[in-house]
């Protein structure tokens, strides 16, 4: 969870450097990019063991819930 608050830190800041007048690091791109990562990790044999939930709002400013482990990304509404 370390590796991951490091890495979400690290990206806001770039984010906030790069397009202060409109983030784009909304919640369901926040899940894409999370389940990219963890299927990353993955892939090298260096698991992340973590499940993650990710709750907010989209580009259209409707409720997006996401969750993303080891194994799977899933989208709920």
């Amino acid at each position: 969870m370390q590796y991951l608050d490091r890495h979400l830190t690290d990206l806001d800041i770039d984010e906030s450097y790069s397009s202060p007048d409109k983030p784009r690091l909304n919640a369901a791109n926040l899940h894409r990019y999370l389940a990219k990562l963890l299927y990353n990790r993955r892939s090298k044999f260096d698991p992340l063991w973590n499940h993650l939930l990710v709750a907010g709002l989209d580009d259209n400013d409707e409720p997006f819930l996401g969750a993303a482990d080891l194994l799977l990304s899933l989208i709920h509404i």
